[in-house]
């Protein structure tokens, strides 16, 4: 891929800034967003999860915002909170040069008075659901008269989530002189008809990954077949012998999600779950702890686990094979990302075969080989390190401080604090660092945990106390 950023006439700060964080060059979807974004042009965008639209939709709003103005004026739409929450992560990042940038995240989960609270501090950019946005707007504390950018990422979720109502009574609250901007994994009948209707006539049609069945050379694929009631321990003894790696472990419901995340935990088993009966902030910690390793075993479904970007996946497992092969796709490609090597591993009962024969013949059709292993009896999967279950594993637990961005809190201070007079930890007791807008996480040795924790409530952070708790 060429490298282009001379070539769009960005600002010399947004340039400076994106070559800080390490984007030498433009993704596929981003060498075909970006030229016309950045000229006003309405766009859809078909394009899988992990291409990097993020950065495709926002340098354009980035570059267009007026800072001294008061309203807002982008507004981006997503269907799950974690989305929504990852999404603004990146636009700050990629606005850091923009000193007064305020971004306000509006989803379920949160008090509706915490986010009027957001609101009051007048965001240039607001990321949300819809029915958290929907909400804000009947009540009065949204005012939209100010958009000028409008995305909708993920339409083809819009409607399997059923906000398609919700989504449009936001629109037609937003001007018509606007920029538009979808993106969507699959193109159906019914996102050509959204583009229609919420779209220009002249509006840009790109694609990237026609042949996106063809996954990284660097995820190896297995299977296991397994009677219904040997399943579970089928996947335990996998989990052992995963030993100190990552695992995200897919079911098809929230009631399936929680009774295999409790039956890990009773096997004392490093597990977490997350599905869309548990309230945000309950999912914010247990995705924060997924993040720091303190959890290496998240299980989830679908739903809950769109929008999770957890750096350095190790391993993607489907204890429930999906329905649709597109699914089956979008969840295996969470592993193996930037170069690193990944397993997907999927257990299915004789009942379940049908689901395993249908995502096989979706690749064929895709001219994809289906390059799948078969694990049989007590075999694992060959790349595993045999010997590593009988290693010693580092155990960490996460402590939650009540700071983060909003109070100025950064990185450096935290283990300043935990390394320092404070804390009186060595360095390597201390994990993963992850600021959040009110809230911060940070792992630390399971064996100094609760010492630190005592010592960090009792001391100041930034000559400071905060609420210091366990997650």
């Amino acid at each position: 891929m060429k490298d282009i950023f001379s070539e769009l006439h960005l600002s010399r700060e947004i340039r400076e800034n994106m070559t800080k964080l390490g984007f030498s060059k433009l993704t596929a979807i981003q060498e075909l967003c970006l030229p016309p974004l950045l000229c006003g042009e309405d766009l859809i965008g078909q394009a899988p999860t992990g291409t990097g639209k993020t950065l495709g939709f926002a340098v354009p709003i980035l570059e267009k915002l007026k800072l001294e103005s008061m309203p807002i004026q982008a507004l981006v739409i997503c269907p799950t909170r974690e989305l929504c929450t990852q999404i603004a992560t990146e636009m700050r990042k990629l606005g850091r040069v923009k000193k007064q940038l305020r971004i306000a995240v509006i989803t379920g989960g949160r008090t509706v008075w915490a986010q009027k609270h957001d609101l009051h501090t007048n965001p240039h950019i607001v990321v949300g659901t819809p029915g958290r946005i929907l909400d804000l707007l009947d009540r009065g504390s949204l005012c939209f008269d100010g958009v000028r950018h409008l995305v909708i990422d993920e339409a083809d979720r819009m409607f399997d989530m059923g906000f398609i109502d919700s989504l449009t009574r936001i629109v037609e609250a937003i001007p018509h002189k606007r920029q538009t901007v979808m993106f969507s994994a699959t193109i159906s009948d019914e996102v050509r008809k959204l583009s229609q209707r919420f779209q220009k006539k002249e509006t840009k049609w790109v694609k990237v990954g026609e042949d996106a069945v063809s996954l990284p050379s660097t995820i190896r694929q297995y299977a296991r077949e397994t009677a219904p009631e040997q399943k579970l321990e089928a996947l335990c003894e996998f989990l052992t012998h995963l030993g100190t790696r990552s695992a995200l472990i897919f079911c098809n419901t929230k009631a399936s999600a929680e009774e295999l995340a409790q039956n890990l935990m009773k096997r004392g088993l490093p597990a977490d779950r997350m599905h869309g009966d548990m309230m945000q902030e309950r999912r914010v910690r247990v995705l924060a702890k997924f993040r720091n390793g303190s959890v290496k075993m998240l299980v989830a479904t679908d739903v809950a686990a769109r929008g999770i970007d957890v750096e350095g996946l190790d391993s993607v497992i489907n204890y429930e094979l999906p329905f649709q092969p597109e699914v089956y796709l979008h969840r295996i490609g969470r592993s193996g990302r930037a170069g690193r090597e990944g397993c997907a591993m999927s257990f299915l009962t004789p009942q379940e075969r049908y689901r395993y024969d249908r995502i096989e013949t979706f690749f064929e059709k895709a001219g994809s080989a289906f390059d799948i292993n078969h694990v049989t009896g007590q075999g694992q999967p060959d790349f595993m390190v045999k010997t590593e279950k009988s290693q010693p594993q580092a155990s960490f637990d996460t402590l939650c401080i009540g700071a983060g961005r909003k109070q100025k809190l950064r990185p450096c201070d935290i283990l300043g604090a935990l390394t320092g007079d404070v804390g009186r930890l060595n360095r390597d007791h201390v994990g993963k660092i992850e600021i959040q807008d009110h809230q911060s996480f940070v792992a630390v040795s399971s064996k100094v945990a609760r010492g630190a924790m005592k010592r960090l409530r009792e001391g100041r952070i930034k000559g400071r106390r905060f609420e210091i708790t366990m997650v």
